[in-house]
């Protein structure tokens, strides 16, 4: 395999992280609360600081964690069935001259399930099938990550009804009562911005020297080599995929919280309280977790995986000891992926623990006023240290609650396009980092893709929140 990617996207997560550390020595603590600015003490970061909050990173995001390790065997699990290298090829011969069909679609979907979703780290189970149909098509890399992980990024970007993003909003900006107009403007954000990455991928296709993607899964070695190719049924693994994508989004929908649907919730009650000769048999089978659509976690996801690995293996007849090979595999190829993640929650540890931001958002605020531009900034700048929009708006509360007072709902929807925004370009974007990472993109060729995108969506969202002032 070509290596093109010279860890740039790990060097840059460096390079914040250095920032991070630095502006501890030469800044002091600094906080916002209730409106007001308040200076502390230094709080210098030392090296032992630096080891210790980094590696409690692990404590602290262990569901992110257990999550990437499983999806990651499981995905190298998936591309060594015959049956799934089988249904890959079908699809693709089926798309042959429909690619930009299928990149557009694909955006949609990724797109609109991570506008309403839960937690979008989910929508990866969905990546293997994605990548491997972009592969199989030739496909170039930049198209295979705006199909996939761009998709992801569009739709929080123009969340709707994302319990990390709209969910967390409303529960900061408690003060707003309507927030339809946001929501349709968040809509046709996303059509534009849609169609501003087709175009942009488009373009990027037509160069002589696109590279075309590559599949780190990818694997010479087959499961249940025995059975022929040519007979291997894809009917199991069908069925199996499909209740599987359907349980995982469905499960991590917030139906209560967000659409005030408690359908979910009342079934999961009725089943584990049922009882079989007196004894509730469901509740002691699947535990002491809920099991109700909306309350799962990605621990219950991984857990589904692993369950699934097992059933396929029985059907396709895969030895036990092969089924932990293709997980020990996928691990190591997902090795980069898995440390960016990390790195990025060091950068966001070494600034939660020790913040010195709010200096420079202060400085920021007593120059440019309290208006559109300040707010975006502000989300934008602190998105770049946080690892989710979650953990930009927590510590700035008291900053963005005490600015336009009169246009609280304009100020909440200036974090979500700050946040969103910033995530297609900072190094310390999850997904930006994940996609970049396991589809092997260069972090400065894709800034020089990426850039117009960022730089019209940018005055596109000065624009509304004007207008909407």
């Amino acid at each position: 395999m070509k290596k093109s990617n010279k860890n740039t996207v790990l060097k840059a997560i460096i390079a914040l992280i250095v920032v991070a550390v630095l502006l501890t020595w030469i800044t002091p603590s600094a906080t916002f609360s209730e409106g007001q600015f308040s200076a502390g003490d230094f709080e210098r970061v030392g090296i032992f600081d630096l080891s210790t909050y980094s590696l409690m990173s692990f404590s602290y995001f262990s569901n992110v964690f257990a999550f990437l390790f499983i999806i990651a065997g499981f995905s190298m699990f998936l591309n060594r069935l015959d049956a799934f290298k089988k249904i890959v090829k079908s699809i693709a011969s089926k798309l042959k001259g429909k690619e930009l069909a299928f990149l557009i679609g694909s955006l949609v979907f990724y797109g609109v399930l991570a506008s309403i979703i839960k937690d979008s780290f989910v929508l990866l189970v969905f990546a293997p099938l994605t990548i491997a149909i972009m592969t199989e098509l030739k496909q170039s890399k930049i198209n295979t990550f705006i199909a996939s992980f761009g998709g992801i990024l569009l739709g929080t970007l123009a969340s709707t009804y994302n319990g990390t993003v709209t969910s967390i909003l409303k529960q900061t900006f408690t003060s707003i009562k309507d927030f339809n107009t946001e929501l349709i403007v968040s809509v046709a954000l996303f059509v534009v911005g849609g169609a501003l990455l087709v175009v942009l991928a488009l373009q990027d296709s037509k160069k002589k020297n696109f590279e075309a993607t590559e599949n780190i899964l990818e694997s010479k070695s087959t499961l249940a080599e025995k059975v022929k190719a040519k007979k291997v049924s894809t009917l199991p693994l069908i069925i199996i995929g499909v209740l599987v994508s359907v349980i995982s989004v469905l499960s991590m929908i917030d139906w209560s919280g967000m659409f005030g649907v408690n359908i979910f919730s009342d079934l999961a009650t009725q089943i584990t309280e049922s009882t079989i000769g007196g004894v509730t048999v469901f509740k002691y089978l699947f535990g002491q977790t809920s099991i109700a659509f909306g309350e799962w976690t990605l621990y219950l996801i991984s857990g589904l995986l692993v369950i699934n690995t097992l059933i396929l293996a029985l059907i396709y007849r895969v030895k036990f000891d092969e089924v932990i090979d293709s997980y020990l595999d996928g691990f190591r190829a997902y090795a980069k992926p898995i440390f960016a993640v990390f790195l990025i929650y060091v950068v966001f540890e070494t600034n939660w623990f020790f913040p010195t931001l709010a200096t420079v958002y202060n400085w920021i605020l007593n120059t440019f006023g309290d208006n559109s531009f300040t707010w975006i900034i502000v989300s934008m700048i602190g998105s770049i240290f946080a690892s989710s929009y979650e953990y930009l708006i927590t510590p700035l509360s008291g900053f963005f609650t005490s600015v336009g007072t009169n246009s609280q709902d304009v100020v909440a929807f200036a974090t979500q396009l700050g946040s969103g925004l910033v995530a297609f370009v900072a190094p310390t974007s999850i997904f930006l980092a994940l996609g970049l990472t396991i589809l092997n993109i260069d972090y400065k060729k894709y800034l020089k893709f990426i850039w117009k995108f960022f730089a019209a969506m940018f005055v596109i969202s000065i624009l509304v929140l004007i207008i909407l002032v």
